[in-house]
């Protein structure tokens, strides 16, 4: 656990046991020299029944003081400030259980050092010497639509005459209140951008690692037009990466403490196929800073001209590649051009590149891609690796020499599955959506487990594709379809249109484009060689047999919970106890009630697996679920209507 010296307080309020209970779950920093923002956290609840009701704590709060700043929903994140460090601890003594990260927010900067004031727009085309340097006009950009670099900053300056204007090429979002993404006060960002995509052949200003005006932008505007910004607003920032599919995210700022819940968006990203670059730092020592140093982001030091290290460039472990960063001509609003420095100039050389080489094999992992940048980098100091310059100078030409460009293979068209007598085809379509990763599927038999098909590696090439998955499967197996998503936002809505159907022998059983948390699973099929939902039972001329339930009532209304089985109304109780119809319904066969309830639900609650429930609750089951559920005898002779015991 990483405890803060702004915690110290807050950990002694606790005894020891809210203390182990926080050890699992809360992250802090330690990071020496980080702003933190005084009883401010960022916390990410559990995506669980308690952690809904944690969530809406805060905003059922009777405390005036504890405010909800802003909230990022599909990410269960919230930035929450307290009044006091004891009702952050209050809070987290009463919500634990639905808290899975409990964070210090911190401020972020942007720091580049200006070198001459803005200049007019020139009279000439101008090229940066980073953009030689990275070898970027050796390789083509023809191809450059295909991706999308996202650039979280301090805004954009639509108007720039050296800039993409069209909106089908630039989108954005502002986070925090700090003013249009469209526009930039500092000027940052727009300096940041032109080193990405400044136009090329248009007779003024600089031209940018890609020039032909075609990749696409999204700008997450975190910054205000002066001054820092919250961990909580860049996380914000990066997540709209994300959700309007960015190939490539680029991060120029840094000085926020390290944050487990940022940890986990940017490995989740990564896991979606995004390549992530942040500027390395400006300290000029070995500081560890972030999110330059989190895993699966590359971390970017700066070169001067000569090539040289610069004088500014963080220097540590964690540093990756180096590019341009001293002195370096690119855009800023108004239509004028500056010299700025600091590794926030590098990274978007290094970004830019990613960019251009990948638009020429999209189909290309990020982590081949990573690989592939930092083996062709040019070795600068030390011999190898070193925690000053990584693996080198980013080398666009040679990453795209490095490409394997050959035409790929074309498979011939499968012929039609054709089954036997006894056999039935089964057909699984897909539609993924924006993050193939996180979806796995299987066709599964229900009596033995096996596995019929499956499908679990998706890559991120996958993005809103079709897929047909044809089987034969043995007309007399009973089966199931489950869909899960390991992150939990199902496979349609925030990120895509995805869907997906089964069909069994031509009927389709299951079809679907859900939003669901993590797992969606089918009514079983094939079961009695139709279609079905539950388990149906074996044909038989006589009525159904009328039973008792033989789980135990639970009556909760007392000082204490009671539970009572059937036997002891049977035993000990007078007759006037089954006129409760919670009773009668429960316990159809000694209250003789079983013209009224042998087909029907038990209305009484019952203790189950450390739970008191009810039938009617089970409804709320999936279909498959609740197949599952009926498939114990336990249940079937309780919520008799539930699992269609009399159909």
């Amino acid at each position: 656990m990483y405890i803060s010296r702004n915690l110290v307080a807050l950990l002694a309020l606790w005894s020891p046991t809210q203390l182990c209970l926080a050890i699992e779950k809360v992250s802090f920093s330690s990071s020496e020299g980080v702003q933190y923002i005084e009883n401010r956290f960022i916390i990410k609840y559990e995506n669980t029944a308690a952690g809904k009701k944690a969530k809406q704590s805060i905003l059922d709060s009777p405390d005036k003081g504890i405010t909800l700043v802003n909230e990022i929903s599909n990410l269960h994140i919230q930035s929450v400030s307290f009044p006091s460090a004891t009702a952050a601890s209050d809070f987290l003594e009463k919500q634990g259980e639905g808290v899975r990260y409990f964070e210090e927010d911190s401020m972020v900067y942007l720091d580049p050092v200006p070198t001459t004031d803005p200049q007019s727009q020139n009279l000439a085309e101008t090229t940066p010497y980073g953009i030689n340097h990275v070898k970027a006009l050796d390789v083509p950009d023809d191809n450059s639509g295909n991706r999308k670099v996202c650039i979280v900053d301090s805004g954009y300056d639509i108007n720039h005459p050296d800039l993409p204007s069209d909106g089908s090429i630039v989108t954005g979002e502002s986070f925090g209140g700090v003013g249009s993404w469209n526009t930039d006060g500092s000027g940052h960002g727009t300096h940041v951008a032109g080193t990405v995509a400044a136009i090329g052949g248009n007779g003024i200003g600089v031209k940018g690692v890609i020039r032909n005006g075609q990749v696409k932008l999204h700008i997450s505007r975190v910054f205000p037009d002066s001054g820092g910004t919250s961990t909580f607003n860049v996380i914000a920032g990066f997540n709209s990466c994300v959700d309007n599919g960015a190939n490539v995210v680029n991060m120029s700022l840094g000085g926020g403490g390290y944050i487990q819940s940022f940890a986990e968006a940017i490995e989740n990203a990564y896991d979606d196929g995004i390549l992530i670059l942040a500027s390395s730092g400006n300290s000029g020592d070995g500081t560890i800073n972030y999110p330059a140093s989190y895993p699966h982001v590359m971390s970017v030091a700066s070169i001067t001209e000569s090539y040289t290290l610069s004088s500014f460039s963080t220097y540590n472990n964690l540093v990756d590649i180096s590019a341009p960063g001293s002195s370096v001509y690119s855009t800023v609003p108004g239509g004028s051009y500056s010299y700025l420095s600091g590794t926030s100039m590098a990274s978007p050389h290094a970004a830019g590149v990613a960019a251009l080489v990948w638009s020429h094999s999209p189909s290309l992992e990020n982590s081949e891609l990573e690989n592939i940048l930092q083996t062709t980098a040019r070795d600068l100091g030390t011999s190898g690796r070193d925690d000053f310059y990584g693996h080198g100078l980013v080398d666009a030409k040679a990453a795209y020499d490095a490409l394997d460009l050959s035409a790929p293979t074309v498979s011939p068209v499968a012929a039609p599955v054709a089954c036997s007598s006894s056999e039935v085809l089964v057909e699984v379509y897909i539609k993924t959506d924006s993050r193939p990763r996180q979806i796995r599927w299987k066709v599964y038999n229900v009596d033995t487990q096996s596995i019929i098909v499956e499908e679990n590696s998706y890559s991120s090439s996958d993005r809103n594709l079709e897929f047909t998955y044809e089987v034969c499967v043995d007309s007399a197996t009973c089966l199931q379809f489950e869909i899960t998503d390991s992150v939990g936002d199902g496979i349609c809505c925030e990120h895509g249109d995805g869907a997906y159907s089964v069909t069994y022998d031509g009927a389709v059983v299951d079809e679907g484009e859900d939003n669901f948390d993590s797992v969606h699973t089918s009514p079983t099929f094939g079961c009695d060689s139709s279609p079905t939902g539950f388990p149906i039972a074996s044909p038989t001329a006589s009525p159904v047999t009328c039973v008792d339930s033989p789980i135990d009532m639970a009556y909760t209304d007392g000082p204490s919970d009671v539970y009572l089985p059937c036997s002891w109304v049977e035993t000990f109780a007078s007759a006037c106890l089954c006129d409760d119809e919670n009773v009668r319904s429960h316990c159809p066969l000694t209250c003789d009630s079983c013209d009224e309830y042998r087909c029907e639900d038990s209305t009484a609650l019952f203790y189950a697996e450390g739970l008191t429930l009810d039938c009617e609750e089970l409804y709320g089951f999936t279909p498959g679920q609740i197949g599952r559920i009926c498939r114990d005898v336990i249940a079937r002779e309780t919520c008799r209507s539930l699992c269609g015991v009399c159909d």
